[in-house]
């Protein structure tokens, strides 16, 4: 009974912007049975991705935990998998960058190794068959030290951000290496700005060769997101923070228009721990907000913007985990404005074990016809392990579904203006191909609103029209219509109507 409960709970929760895709999407693999993720992806040139994350066996200590990369293609297909690691040692991949047009990648790992019990950053280079063509270790100490972050550098070499709490007081400081294009240390900073704990998430190189490091600041009373500006040679040159002086987090951090954008999630003091929700700031070049927008959260059911993706005209993608109090975390999508409006959401489960374990996002990138790759993990239950790592592909509007004949049935490109104003705001108009059924999403509508919708061809003629009532998701079936290119128009009321392109297949 508490199960049934959850479902219609979360279901509620998410009627007005937020879809469920009922499907069970995307791919699992599974290294001999182990508990694995995929915590970082990377384009390639020719289409395929790189995917890198962690895998250890279900009740093992994790020190020995193991690095687990793969190459796979547009729809998922394994092209190799490779896994490194002794019994003796634990790896935690963090962060994985591949130079565009390189024959390489790059890992920013945790080492630990067991006989010494020392924490260490590390930095592996792999080929694009996967072969390890060298690994560095840089020692922190006895205690806790994690790079969250590797990118490669204007001269070639490469530049790793993190955290060690080696410190005085054992006081989480901000670790910043710079190496040469071997992985030898070429200098690295230890920055404590405000005598308080911070943390590092990402870094990235500016055009004059200098450094933006996004993090978080503890001061003893609020955390907040903290932004350093480095000079070439990693010499603070400011700092900013953000926040509600009660929590405030930046996951992700990416360059936008006269400015950046960073995301993440914001605590709400009254409701306390409990409650986080989803949170974008957008600065200029000199770290100076321009807007900030923290969506709308309760106790029941945080959310977290993992990762950020710039979209034409600074509408932006996000990529997000949300985490009901009852019931497993599922994968989210959340598109919003150039001002930070939130248009519409989709969330993903594991259809077979949606209400077992979590199935959670890491990261992105864009996929064929304006879709994205999405990795993570997601829980299976089978009786050697628990999660596998888990790959998503969805077209532009956040479809997803299983795979068919060897690859994912997909949508075209959204090229039409979103669904908006007092037109219809929030509709969502999926499959986009469609085959014998058009959804649309109208559960933000009530009852009371009555839904024309009109689908012609591109020489202006009518081809099929239906009227409904809003509050549900209607099925317009198309099986009868001829395969071809149409406009959708959905009217509510009366008022002005609006319009969005889609394709029918068979």
């Amino acid at each position: 009974m508490k199960a049934i409960h959850y479902a219609i709970f979360l279901l509620h929760l998410c009627a007005p912007l937020f879809a469920q895709n009922d499907c069970a999407p995307g791919m699992f693999y599974d290294h001999i049975g182990q508990n694995n993720d995929f915590t970082a992806i990377a384009s390639l040139n020719n289409g395929d991705y790189l995917v890198g994350g962690n895998t250890f066996a279900s009740g093992v200590t994790p020190l020995q935990q193991k690095m687990y990369f793969a190459r796979v293609d547009a729809c998922g297909q394994s092209i190799w998998t490779a896994v490194y690691g002794q019994t003796n040692e634990a790896f935690t991949v963090a962060d994985i960058h591949h130079p565009s047009g390189t024959d390489y990648f790059v890992a920013a790992v945790q080492y630990r190794h067991y006989n010494s019990d020392l924490y260490y950053f590390g930095l592996v280079k792999l080929n694009l068959l996967g072969d390890t063509l060298w690994m560095r270790k840089y020692m922190a100490g006895s205690n806790q030290a994690m790079p969250n972050s590797v990118i490669q550098t204007t001269d070639g070499g490469f530049a790793l951000a993190g955290y060690t709490k080696n410190t005085v007081g054992n006081n989480n400081n901000i670790w910043f290496i710079k190496t040469d294009s071997q992985g030898n240390i070429q200098w690295d900073k230890n920055y404590n700005t405000n005598n308080s704990i911070e943390t590092a998430k990402q870094v990235i190189q500016l055009p004059d060769e200098g450094y933006l490091l996004m993090g978080t600041r503890f001061s003893g009373v609020a955390t907040n997101i903290l932004l350093l500006r480095t000079n070439a040679q990693g010499l603070p040159i400011w700092a900013h923070t953000y926040g509600n002086n009660f929590i405030t987090e930046g996951n992700h951090i990416i360059p936008t228009t006269y400015g950046y954008l960073i995301a993440g999630k914001q605590y709400d003091e009254e409701l306390g721990l409990a409650s986080y929700g989803p949170y974008l700031l957008k600065v200029d070049t000199l770290g100076n907000m321009l807007w900030e927008s923290s969506y709308p959260k309760s106790q029941f059911y945080p959310h977290s913007i993992e990762r950020v993706m710039q979209l034409p005209n600074d509408v932006v993608m996000c990529l997000a985990n949300v985490y009901p109090s009852e019931g497993p975390a599922n994968g989210c999508l959340i598109k919003v404005d150039n001002q930070g409006n939130m248009t519409w959401g989709m969330y993903y489960q594991n259809a077979a074990t949606s209400l077992m374990g979590n199935d959670c996002f890491f990261d992105f990138q864009p996929a064929p016809n304006g879709g994205y790759m999405i990795c993570g993990f997601s829980f299976t239950g089978t009786p050697l392990h628990i999660y596998d790592a888990w790959i998503v592909r969805t077209d532009s509007l956040g479809n997803a579904c299983p795979p068919y004949n060897g690859c994912w049935v997909v949508g075209v490109q959204d090229n039409s203006p979103p669904l908006d104003g007092s037109g219809g705001g929030g509709m969502v108009v999926y499959p986009n191909p469609a085959t014998n059924t058009l959804l649309i999403n109208a559960t933000h509508l009530t009852a009371a609103h009555v839904l024309t919708i009109s689908l012609y061809t591109p020489q202006g003629q009518l081809a099929t029209r239906h009227t409904a009532p809003g509050g549900a998701t209607i099925q317009l079936h198309t099986h009868t219509l001829p395969l071809g290119i149409y406009y959708c128009h959905i009217q509510v009321n009366g008022q002005t109507p609006q319009t969005q392109k889609l394709v029918i297949i068979r």
